[in-house]
């Protein structure tokens, strides 16, 4: 019976119209659906994976994303963003192009190449790296965003890979 009750359920999550999180009334939010998951039972609330080397800028995303209502998870490389993503997948992915040790490019691509279905968001700190932000859309990249960027624009992008 309540294996039935999971089908239903995930049924009306694919149905659901996502909106930003503060927009959900706590009676329409859906919930995480599976035993194994730590969020079974509770209000979802999508979790975003930040992967940048700039603390500063991990700090400036987390906050605006957190304000909007996400849960937010930090990792200061691509390394370490792959091993958090391993542990517990995130609903979006946002990373930086130009990081030390595993670069952007070859994050997106162990991401892409591990996880079919991830959801990757591109940030560059250089108007100049047009070629850099195509080559992540073509490894698969859904989004590449420039910066400076306002935070309309990141919650937008955001939203939009939790809607599709």
């Amino acid at each position: 019976m309540q294996a039935q009750k999971y089908r239903t359920s995930a049924t009306h999550i694919k149905k659901h119209k996502w909106k930003s999180p503060q927009q959900l009334s706590s009676k329409s939010r859906p919930t995480q659906i599976g035993s194994d998951s730590p969020r079974y039972g509770r209000q979802y609330m999508p979790t975003i994976l930040v992967i940048d080397d700039a603390a500063p800028i991990r700090l400036l995303l987390s906050t605006a994303l957190q304000s909007a209502g996400y849960n937010v998870v930090e990792a200061p490389s691509g390394r370490e963003g792959l091993a958090l993503y391993r542990q517990h997948p995130s609903d979006v992915v946002i990373v930086d192009m130009l990081m030390p040790e595993l670069n952007g490019l070859d994050t997106i691509m162990e991401f892409t190449r591990e996880f079919m279905n991830v959801k990757v968001i591109a940030v560059s700190g250089m108007d100049s790296d047009q070629t850099m932000l195509q080559t992540a859309k073509l490894l698969g990249a859904r989004q590449t965003l420039v910066k400076p960027f306002d935070l309309p624009t990141l919650l937008h992008a955001v939203q939009y890979e939790l809607q599709h």
